[in-house]
């Protein structure tokens, strides 16, 4: 029920790059001639499903990899794929609920990827005294603290200082999310 002409526009801007939730969806196309073949190319994944669903989903997938032999690195990929294209903060969710239930060591090696990046970004904060952002959840309820800065930590806790003086302290363990902000740095009084 599209006319040729939106066709091609449509497909004209895919092959350039088009803006979907935030990630770019292009499509490869190969030419002969006038004709345009779509070549196999991979496209982000955009999921609308809740953090339990998506831990199924990924779940599901490594399991079923070990009694399917025919599809099962397939069934691997794209569960790392999901698990890779998720945020800082889905990462932890899922990284949580895995371990919670014992499921880690399908994604062993993205989960200490993952962790080490955190880990990394606290010991900046705490060495260099530069801001951040983090996200914690902490039995259950989520905290966003956006230019904040850690003041110290006790091996399993940090402390954290709000951009409003506050003094917070925070299991490491319950922080999804750690960003450090090289380019502001702000003395303390």
């Amino acid at each position: 029920m599209t006319s040729t002409k939106s066709m091609s526009k449509i497909s004209s801007g895919l092959e350039n790059g088009e803006d979907g939730v935030g990630k770019e969806i292009k499509i490869d196309v190969e030419r002969e001639g006038w004709k345009r073949y779509s070549k196999v190319s991979y496209h982000p994944i955009l999921l609308n499903l809740t953090m339990p669903e998506v831990t199924a989903m990924s779940i599901g997938l490594m399991k079923a990899s070990e009694d399917e032999k025919l599809y099962s690195d397939q069934f691997r990929k794209i569960a790392k794929e999901i698990y890779n294209s998720l945020t800082d903060y889905g990462k932890g969710c899922l990284s949580k609920i895995m371990k919670d239930k014992g499921m880690t060591d399908a994604f062993s090696s993205e989960i200490r990827s993952y962790e080490y990046s955190i880990t990394s970004n606290i010991l900046q904060m705490l060495k260099t005294g530069y801001p951040g952002t983090i996200q914690i959840n902490s039995n259950g309820v989520d905290y966003l603290f956006i230019d904040c800065y850690l003041t110290g930590n006790d091996g399993d806790s940090v402390f954290i200082r709000t951009k409003e003086g506050k003094e917070r302290t925070f299991l490491i363990s319950d922080i999804y999310s750690c960003e450090c902000h090289m380019d502001r740095k702000v003395d303390f009084e």
